[in-house]
Parts: C-alpha cells; structure tokens; sequence
C-alpha cells in the first residue's frame, strides 16, 4: 500500500488541463490472470503483457509460481485507487469529490502498433457525484458509478501517520489499510507513482487516443508515504 498526495496534471485535451490534488491510497495485487482477463472487454483478453519481476518485488509482491508454462497459476497485477480529489478541476472549478478506480496495468492498446508498449485499463470508476460520474463517462469513454463512501472524506481525513486507514465505496469495496514498515523503502511508492502515471485508456475511450496523469512531487501537497 502506498499513500500519494500529488499535485496531478491530467490534460484530458490540451484545451482543458485538469489539475488538482489526488490524496490516494494505491493498493496493488496479484489474481490469477484468468479472472482478470474475463473482466476485460472481449478484445482485451488476450492483450495482457507481462508485468516485470522488478515492478513486483518493488510492491513487495510475489507471484503464486514464476513458471510462465503454467497457464493455470499465471497472476497478473490489479491496482485500487482509493482516493479524493481536493480543488481538482479544469480552469477555476476546483472541486472536492471521492473517487476510486479500479485498474489493470500492462494491457497492450489495440490500436497501437508497438506490441510491447505497455498501458493501463481502467476497469472501473467509482465517485461520489452522479455529474462527474456521467462526465467521466461521456469524457473520458470510462466506466462509473456512483455510491456513497465512508468516511465521507478518506483518506483525507485521517493523519498521514494514522496506524490505519479504512475506505468503504459501498457495493463495491470496503478495505482497512495498515501502515507497516516496507524494506523496499522509497521503491513502493515510486513504483505506484509510475503505475499511476501510466498511459490509460477505457472501454470507451476513442481507441486512437489514450491519456496520462503528471505527478508534481515537488508541491508542498506531495506527501509519498508507504
């Protein structure tokens, strides 16, 4: 688990950046590669890319069996976001809202003629306001919802040196997150950091177009924690 507080630049289009502050628990795991693949639209299926060994150490994430034959004990990566975004929005708006994401990384794109480039699949999006969930939608081609959270304003609300932190999107997700001591030291959160800012696209996103998150480390907002 890590905890990034950045300052993030998301240009959706170059006419409209959207910036803010995304306080976000990053939460990677390991499923088996079978299940992950049938949550994906149907030509995605096969688009799973390798995730490298280094990527997984640095979460501090072992796979169930390094042999790549066995088809059956294959895992791939899976990454929460459970965050809320603070003053984000483009131009002036500067909006507060609750928002997780559900996202699988290393997927090939289908339109991209680099076989080996890797981008992350937004599985799902999960806000609190029913007007950024149908503009997610309609904007950025992903799939929403809407719930309610509790708290109302996690992470937000708890200390950054809080023993624990929990996060609840109901009918979706309900997680107690642990702070524990990580011997990769600054790794896991740079690794979650460049997961984060990996090319993204969604089920319906234009399939000619991708877009990517920038993370300003150096705001006074930027907290990295493990």
């Amino acid at each position: 688990m890590s905890r990034l507080l950045p300052t993030a630049l998301s240009p959706f289009t170059a006419l409209m950046p959207i910036t803010g502050t995304y306080d976000v628990l990053t939460v990677p795991v390991l499923l088996p590669s079978s299940t992950v693949a049938s949550l994906l639209p149907q030509e995605l299926r096969s688009h799973l890319l390798p995730v490298p060994a280094e990527v997984l150490a640095d979460l501090g994430l072992t796979p169930q069996s390094a042999d790549a034959a066995d088809q059956e004990s294959r895992q791939h990566l899976v990454v929460l976001q459970l965050g809320r975004q603070l003053g984000t929005g483009p131009g002036p708006m500067a909006l507060h809202f609750q928002e997780a994401k559900i996202e699988v990384p290393y997927v090939r794109h289908p339109d991209c003629p680099d076989e080996d480039k890797t981008y992350s699949f937004k599985l799902m999006c999960i806000f609190d306001s029913k007007v950024l969930c149908m503009g997610s939608a309609v904007q950025a081609g992903l799939t929403s919802k809407t719930t309610s959270f509790t708290p109302t304003d996690s992470p937000s609300c708890f200390e950054a040196s809080a023993p624990s932190i929990s996060y609840s999107a109901e009918g979706y997700m309900s997680v107690e997150a642990t702070s524990t001591h990580h011997a990769g030291g600054d790794a896991g959160p740079r690794t979650a950091k460049a997961l984060s800012e990996m090319a993204w696209f969604g089920a319906a996103t234009p399939r000619n177009s991708a877009s990517r998150f920038q993370f300003d480390e150096g705001s006074v907002d930027a907290q990295p924690q493990s």
